[in-house]
């Protein structure tokens, strides 16, 4: 099997195994054959054969491939010029349940969708999606010829919203459609992890919180225990929803969950901006940040829509400093991680008026052992997606999944990482992304001309 080789990386992103972190480095060596990194190191001196490709690295920051723990790739190209400012002032500014209704894709759009956003996914250097989505026919052998790793969610739900106005949501309820969507699901997510890819998961998804019945959420939290598959659900994701659940059950979208026996270790929900302590909710209790951290549930933050919408996370920093493992997602096209990543930092800092809110000293400080603001996008993302942190990770031996950025490119521009853990989260952008690579594939992101590619040549 071919090796390629990365030579002399100007900057690499490397598994730090002693603290649990990572770590740059200078001027290193990265190797893979196969899918697998053999060699991360100062200088790789094992023999070349004529058939192994080098690729010069002076000139390049080699990482793992991001992870996007949470999008919808099936629909999002499809609202490209509407959800960029839609939204209805009467629902507190959310344009969720109008363009719900108002919109839906054909199974042969939201194939072309998916086909489009895992294209765009790879370009902005992720390696491995979340992808919560309706299952069409075509579904599973589409995710094993993107070269992604994928974690199929297939939604299934005991109501759907409707509109009779502009200022309330009805819901209807079908308790035999959620059954034949339920049982539906089970079948996607087998087929997925029996496919011969090797690349497939699934992640068991009752849709929202206020969409799915007790008796659903229970046999879906059941479900993920048996087959031992992380579950994610939308929730604490509008005021219209945080006001629906009070007036159903007197608490907080969070607090119930937790009396249901949803949050949990292997549980990643979706968005929790409007926990009981965000000042858009005026509640009397302080809970939810507390039940989040002390039952080990992950949060997939997505920071795009809500401002869009004129919300933002009271803050980020908070959430990790009282030790909710955090992880970043898309939800909206474009799908960019490394644009989200820096939105969630810039809006914290706004919100709190504080330049050191997401700090690496402070994160750090506030909880030992969970820290890292770069490290959102790849190992910790990993280890909520169900994968006990195999991914996300450039070390040896792992199956973890290279990309290169070209620190020439004025967008990105670090001489000196090491000075601000998080630059590339600050400075670099999706167009920054030069090469990724997986096991079945790489893609390259076109250039003028050939004198601005580094050069790649057979051994010498």
């Amino acid at each position: 099997m071919p090796t390629t080789l990365l030579r002399q990386a100007r900057w690499a992103v490397l598994w730090d195994a002693a603290n649990n972190e990572h770590r740059y480095a200078e001027h290193i060596d990265l190797a893979w054959r196969d899918g697998t990194i053999v060699y991360a190191g100062p200088a790789y001196e094992a023999p070349l054969s004529p058939e192994d490709t080098v690729v010069d690295g002076r000139s390049c920051l080699v990482m793992p491939g991001l992870i996007n723990l949470h999008a919808h790739p099936h629909t999002e190209p499809a609202y490209k010029g509407i959800r960029e400012d839609h939204g209805r002032p009467e629902m507190y500014g959310t344009g969720l349940y109008e363009r719900t209704a108002a919109f839906s894709l054909s199974f042969e759009g939201r194939a072309a969708g998916a086909e489009l956003s895992y294209g765009e996914l790879l370009l902005n250097g992720v390696t491995t999606l979340v992808d919560l989505s309706t299952p069409f026919d075509g579904w599973v052998d589409l995710c094993a010829r993107s070269g992604l790793r994928v974690f199929l969610a297939p939604g299934f739900a005991s109501a759907r919203w409707y509109l009779d106005s502009l200022h309330e949501v009805k819901f209807s309820w079908d308790e035999a459609a959620s059954r034949a969507a339920f049982d539906r699901a089970i079948e996607v997510m087998t087929a997925a992890e029996r496919h011969g890819c090797g690349r497939l998961s699934g992640v068991v998804f009752p849709a929202q919180i206020d969409t799915c019945t007790e008796a659903l959420f229970k046999d879906a939290i059941a479900l993920a225990e048996e087959s031992n598959r992380p579950i994610t659900t939308h929730i604490s994701q509008s005021m219209i929803e945080f006001l629906e659940m009070v007036k159903r059950h007197g608490i907080s979208p969070v607090q119930w969950a937790d009396q249901i026996g949803l949050l949990g270790p292997k549980t990643i929900l979706a968005h929790a901006i409007f926990l009981d302590s965000h000042p858009a909710t005026h509640w009397h209790t302080r809970l939810d940040l507390g039940l989040l951290a002390d039952t080990g549930t992950a949060v997939a933050h997505c920071p795009s829509p809500f401002a869009r919408y004129g919300y933002a996370m009271t803050d980020f920093g908070a959430y990790e400093r009282a030790g909710v493992t955090m992880g970043i997602g898309t939800d909206v096209a474009p799908h960019n991680v490394l644009e989200e990543m820096r939105l969630a930092i810039v809006l914290a800092r706004v919100v709190t008026s504080d330049l050191e809110t997401t700090a690496y000293s402070r994160i750090r400080s506030g909880r030992a052992g969970h820290h890292r603001r770069f490290r959102r996008g790849r190992a910790r993302g990993s280890r909520r997606a169900g994968t006990h942190g195999r991914y996300g990770r450039c070390r040896r031996p792992t199956r973890g999944r290279p990309i290169r950025d070209d620190e020439r490119s004025p967008a990105t521009g670090f001489p000196q990482p090491h000075h601000r853990r998080d630059r590339p989260a600050v400075t670099a952008q999706g167009l920054s992304v030069y090469d990724v690579h997986v096991r079945t594939a790489e893609a390259h992101r076109p250039v003028s001309g050939p004198s601005e590619r580094p050069p790649v040549s057979s051994p010498q």
